[in-house]
């Protein structure tokens, strides 16, 4: 069995297993059966895999700003509290 990557993997996360559903293409030799034939597999996930799948669904429901600390740095910055140590960053950047 040959696995398209296009193919749709629908993971169950709390039972760690997957399946793959595809759809078979009669082969050219064969010409006689025109009916295309569904085939699934049924695939288990290591709890490696189930470990990232579960982190690769926090990282998408993550916002990608936090917003509290760009709320805080903007205050700061409107008020002029905010300083910026030039020396600090050279040595940082010289590291």
């Amino acid at each position: 069995m040959v696995i398209d990557p296009s193919s749709p993997l629908n993971i169950n996360t709390q039972s760690g297993k997957a399946r793959v559903q595809t759809t078979a293409q009669p082969d050219s030799a064969n010409t006689q059966n025109k009916s295309a034939k569904q085939e699934s597999s049924d695939v288990s996930l290591s709890s490696t895999g189930k470990s990232l799948v579960q982190l690769e669904s926090s990282i998408q429901s993550a916002p990608d700003v936090d917003t509290d600390k760009v709320s805080a740095l903007k205050a700061s910055i409107d008020s002029g509290e905010y300083s910026i140590d030039s020396r600090t960053i050279a040595d940082k950047i010289t590291q």
